[in-house]
């Protein structure tokens, strides 16, 4: 066979891997037009910078994409046909790429997404559990009990060495959570719990009444348990999703707010309503006490610390052990 028989064949074979349909006597008018040396097309052509890759090898996409060129505009693939529609689909692949790029870089670079891929939150979270559980009692502690928000505080050290504070917050920990560990709580006898939480589950885009309902059961363990401690009641905290988007309306974070202060007033609790103190006129979080949008820097920690001050007490209460 020619040199010239067998191209005809491959580039033939090439167009039926795309559906094209021609008859072989038309086909080969084709590729002898494409195969003269005068045809600045030519894949021959030694001044062709691109002779040496195959361009006739069927399993080549150039070799498709080149000679679909050459293929009458109603027989190539619908896409082809409209070069507009090829653009805007690359464009809008480059657009996602990048933002994909820019959040990856935001998120702390290719190599923490890995890490975060990999890292099990579920395993995260059974460790700090787990930790609670084997810490001693501490009788007539002051507990803070909550999600990231508590977790990321070093209280002790905020509040200095004379109060008996216990942290037990836990990074992405929600109402179920916190019922779930009251026990590790309550067994240390607190004189005064310090609980907030909500802002996962609204993440979470759990229901608002599922969300009160737990919490009221929360509240309403540790009144039956603890009955003489004081319990503290933080108000949820306002998001900034133009630090950073955090996919959470704050008008969600104000009605759950709302239905904390009812279940504070029936169960003669107090509501601390840190909301205001860092709210800006647009209703977001403070940009100057955050840098992700949602979590506290130190200056935010400041403002916690004297809001709470005043009602932080040591004094041993009674404990009785009820039942859930």
């Amino acid at each position: 066979m020619s040199l010239q028989s067998e191209q005809v064949s491959r580039c033939f074979a090439a167009l039926n891997m795309t559906r094209c349909v021609w008859d072989e006597k038309e086909y080969t008018k084709f590729v002898q037009r494409t195969l003269n040396p005068l045809n600045p097309l030519n894949h021959l052509n030694p001044l062709n910078h691109l002779n040496h890759l195959n361009h006739l090898n069927p399993l080549n996409p150039l070799n498709l994409l080149n000679h679909l060129n050459l293929v009458p505009s109603m027989q190539r693939p619908y896409i082809l046909r409209r070069p507009f529609f090829l653009l805007i689909s690359v464009a809008l692949n480059l657009v996602l790429a990048g933002a994909l790029i820019s959040t990856i870089i935001r998120l702390g670079g290719w190599r923490y997404a890995i890490y975060r891929l990999r890292l099990d939150e579920t395993g995260l979270y059974a460790e700090r559990k787990s930790l609670y559980q084997v810490l001693p009692d501490k009788p007539g502690a002051i507990v803070l009990l909550g999600d990231s928000q508590i977790e990321h505080c070093e209280w002790r050290e905020l509040f200095g060495d004379t109060l008996p504070v216990l942290n037990r917050g836990i990074s992405g920990d929600h109402v179920d959570g916190i019922w779930a560990r009251l026990d590790d709580v309550l067994r240390n006898r607190p004189c005064t719990v310090i609980l907030c939480v909500g802002v996962n589950d609204l993440l979470f885009e759990k229901p608002v009444r599922a969300i009160v309902k737990r919490y009221e059961e929360i509240v309403a363990r540790i009144r039956l348990e603890a009955p003489e401690a004081k319990l503290l009641l933080i108000s949820i905290l306002p998001v900034n999703n133009e630090v950073k988007h955090i996919g959470l309306d704050n008008a969600e974070i104000r009605a759950l707010n709302e239905r904390i202060v009812k279940i504070a007033n029936d169960n003669q609790a107090v509501y601390i309503d840190l909301h205001p103190k860092f709210v800006n006129g647009t209703g977001n979080l403070l940009p100057e006490y955050t840098d992700d949008g949602i979590h506290m820097n130190g200056a935010g920690y400041l403002i916690w610390k004297n809001a709470l001050e005043p009602f932080l007490s040591t004094t041993t209460p009674q404990y009785t052990k009820g039942r859930q």
